[in-house]
């Protein structure tokens, strides 16, 4: 399999709030010799906070529109057909998606038309009117959040509205990097704002007490984040529909997966954070 390419983003500084003047991109990683499989032409914005959560929108005004199916869109709907394939290990199932366009699940995800049981380990992209093997594995029931933390949850989620044009975010714990979400258009992102940053806020209710991050501080973060997206080792994945995935190793760890030359999915997290699938989708509170 040929090598990966790196996810090629460009970020403009400084970190402007209502947009990004023409031709102020710069590059997030372009190193010649990579060339530019997956190009997401995009800008990280002034953050947004709640408390020690901090929220740089990732921007893309000049996106692409992205013809992929959600999950969030098929519930019930009949568009995927599911079986377990036999005695498999790794636990492993056969989806047939039986649509025309390919459907996009992002990793930690149930599968549509499940009891929920089953959880996506990465993201894939299922390619229209095919029959994929699908490794999926069970539910960890610590996903859930608590039905005592339902309004504290909610207050917290409404201060981290949507962005025109918004394709992910980069999260901060005080000065801790919980994580970077983005999808390759606004098109797919929009649908899938709640369920993605609903991780981070959990994370951020259930964590330890952290230093405060100051704007400057974050900034500078960020920046040394998105370079360590950009040198990070790129190693193929085995196919799993259609598209490729890349696992991330160094300074931070992560995967991206592109399809016919754009990003479709990126999630990024610092090295040092550890930790299996995790049950964050439903985008609205779940009680215990």
């Amino acid at each position: 399999m040929d090598s990966c390419k790196p996810f090629d983003a460009l970020l403009t500084p400084p970190f402007h709030t209502s947009g990004a003047p023409e031709g102020s991109f710069w590059p997030w990683a372009d190193t010649p010799t990579w060339g530019k499989v997956a190009m997401l032409e995009a800008f990280i914005d002034a953050p947004l906070r709640h408390e020690k959560l901090t929220v740089f929108p990732v921007i893309a005004p000049h996106g692409p529109v992205l013809p992929y199916l959600l999950s969030t869109e098929i519930q019930d709907s009949g568009v995927l057909t599911i079986r377990e394939k036999g005695d498999s290990d790794p636990p492993a199932l056969l989806v047939r998606n039986n649509s025309l366009h390919p459907l996009l699940i992002l990793a930690g995800e149930p599968l549509p038309g499940e009891n929920p049981g089953r959880l996506v380990q990465r993201s894939i992209l299922l390619g229209g009117k095919t029959v994929t093997q699908v490794p999926a594995s069970p539910v960890e029931r610590g996903g859930w959040i608590a039905s005592d933390r339902e309004s504290e949850v909610t207050e917290w989620m409404g201060g981290f509205t949507i962005r025109k044009n918004q394709v992910g975010f980069l999260a901060f714990h005080g000065c801790k990097m919980l994580g970077l979400e983005a999808l390759g258009s606004a098109n797919l992102y929009g649908p899938l704002h709640r369920r993605l940053l609903i991780r981070f806020v959990k994370q951020a209710l259930d964590a330890s007490p952290e230093e405060d991050g100051d704007s400057s501080a974050l900034e500078r973060k960020a920046g040394e984040i998105l370079d360590g997206i950009g040198n990070a080792e790129r190693l193929p994945g085995k196919r799993i529909g259609v598209g490729e995935y890349c696992t991330l190793a160094g300074p931070v760890s992560g995967g991206d997966l592109t399809h016919q030359g754009h990003l479709v999915h990126l999630s990024v997290e610092s090295s040092s954070v550890t930790g299996g699938s995790e049950q964050w989708w439903e985008g609205e509170v779940q009680c215990s």
